[in-house]
């Protein structure tokens, strides 16, 4: 993990206290603050998943700590399967092609990880053929969506990518510099994909 580590702060009491503000500044090379506006929670999507998962959990009769605990990460699972949320949108600009992604400034280990999952939505003729890719140091590996799930009819597909197939195609996972490409056709310009629940498991 580079450093410094940019913490996102809301107003919580216990931000503004005097024993975090003299941690923070007794590591000034290991901490940046950036604070978020009074009541943004518009700001902050943890809040609307917490908001979700406290609302599944309002009658729960857990009979033990670890039974609730076991009950909280189901419903955060679960989220994963929802699109109630914003999702990120690309809009093709009618070039020959259309790529974006997560680059990183030095390379990092994703060793542990197993499966990329994300979530991709359209029905546009730019994003009718549509490759996720993944990067060291060396040109990226490129995976075609179809194979995992992908279709271009405007329903939300959640795609599971078992990272061995992008090791099976030369990458090194213990040096990326990208951990997510997308990396579409020629399209027209306004042709749009929505995009949503990126992340990266274990399992």
């Amino acid at each position: 993990m580079g450093r410094p580590l940019t913490v996102v702060w809301d107003g919580l009491n216990q931000h503004h206290s005097a024993e975090a503000l003299d941690f923070v500044a007794r590591h000034p090379e290991d901490f940046r603050l950036e604070r978020l506006p009074g009541h943004a929670p518009d700001l902050i999507p943890e809040e609307g998943c917490n908001g979700v998962v406290k609302a599944e959990l309002r009658n729960a009769t857990p009979d033990s700590v670890a039974e609730l605990r076991a009950q909280a990460r189901a419903s955060f699972v679960r989220l994963g399967y929802r699109h109630a949320f914003p999702a990120d949108l690309a809009v093709h600009a009618g070039k020959a092609w259309l790529g974006f992604g997560v680059h990183w400034d030095s390379p990092r280990n994703l060793g542990t990880w197993k499966t990329l999952h994300v979530s991709l939505r359209s029905k546009d003729p730019g994003f009718a053929a549509v490759k996720v890719g993944m990067n060291d140091t060396t040109p990226s590996v490129q995976l075609d969506v179809e194979k995992y799930g992908y279709v271009n009819d405007g329903q939300w597909r959640h795609l599971s990518i078992p990272l061995t197939e992008f090791t099976a195609a030369g990458l090194n996972l213990g040096a990326v510099n990208a951990p997510f490409l997308l990396i579409s056709g020629q399209g027209a310009p306004a042709d749009r994909l929505l995009l949503d629940n990126l992340y990266f498991t274990a399992e």
